[in-house]
């Protein structure tokens, strides 16, 4: 992984789509909200908020090795929560906001597209290793699974990754004027993102950091829908962003720019 990274490379390249293999059932997805301004073409995507009681919010917890134990649970067959080992996972050691090697991730794309069950559960099972939250690892794996007849797997992890998608889902939360009011979508890895716009059945043709919010960094990315619709969805990168800033892995913001569109 390089030194350094700037916020809109990293996060461009992780939001190219790629196609599911495994299709992730309603996450309770967020509605399309005409924009008001009479184009019945496009779309916000947002998320009514939950009470604050019935969130878990992404933020450390104070149970040192939570999320090794969550995990553990988790290949012994037993059920965990989603937002609770999302929430457990931001206080781990363990803890990347890249959820793993984007070596791993290029090679889990390679394996979708040649159709190679093995090697799609190889990958996978080294991408979860390094970050057990990743839901696209969970659907990758359980799509091959199937292909290889193992049942029983495949529904562990399709629950999994349908859990971890809800999760993020019903986090959504109000933002400022700053915004335009917007709900946004709080991802704890940068690579959250690219799999909520996929399970969504949308693909992301532009992204545009908001840096001039104090304390927050948020990014307005445009997505297109199968029936060529247009529209936009915010999502809070702040938590990754600022660990991975912290950690060298990028360089602090700069003023915002448009970033160029995903072919």
């Amino acid at each position: 992984m390089p030194a350094s990274r700037t916020l809109m490379g990293a996060f461009l390249g992780l939001l190219i789509a790629l196609p599911l293999s495994a299709q992730v059932p309603d996450a309770q997805s967020p509605v399309a909200q005409g924009d008001g301004q009479g184009s019945p073409s496009e779309f916000q995507v947002t998320q009514p908020v939950p009470p604050a009681s019935d969130r878990t919010d992404p933020v450390p917890g104070p149970e040192a090795g939570r999320y090794e134990a969550m995990v553990a649970a988790s290949l012994r067959g037993e059920r965990v929560d989603g937002a609770a080992l999302r929430a457990a996972y931001t206080a781990s050691p363990a803890y990347d906001p890249f959820f793993g090697s984007p070596l791993a991730m290029a090679a889990l794309r390679g394996a979708m597209e040649r159709d190679d069950p093995q090697a799609v559960l190889r990958e996978a099972e080294i991408l979860l290793g390094q970050a057990y939250v990743n839901a696209r690892a969970h659907s990758a794996a359980s799509a091959a699974h199937g292909k290889l007849g193992n049942a029983q797997a495949a529904a562990r992890h399709l629950e999994l990754a349908t859990d971890l998608t809800r999760a993020l889902v019903d986090g959504a939360v109000e933002t400022g004027t700053e915004t335009g009011g917007r709900r946004a979508f709080v991802v704890i890895g940068l690579a959250e993102g690219e799999f909520l716009m996929e399970a969504l059945g949308l693909q992301a043709i532009a992204a545009t950091p908001i840096l001039d919010v104090p304390g927050k960094v948020y990014q307005r990315v445009a997505v297109r829908t199968a029936d060529g619709r247009t529209g936009s969805m915010l999502l809070d990168v702040t938590y990754p962003a600022e660990r991975a800033r912290r950690a060298g892995l990028l360089d602090p913001p700069t003023a915002p720019a448009p970033v160029q569109p995903v072919p």
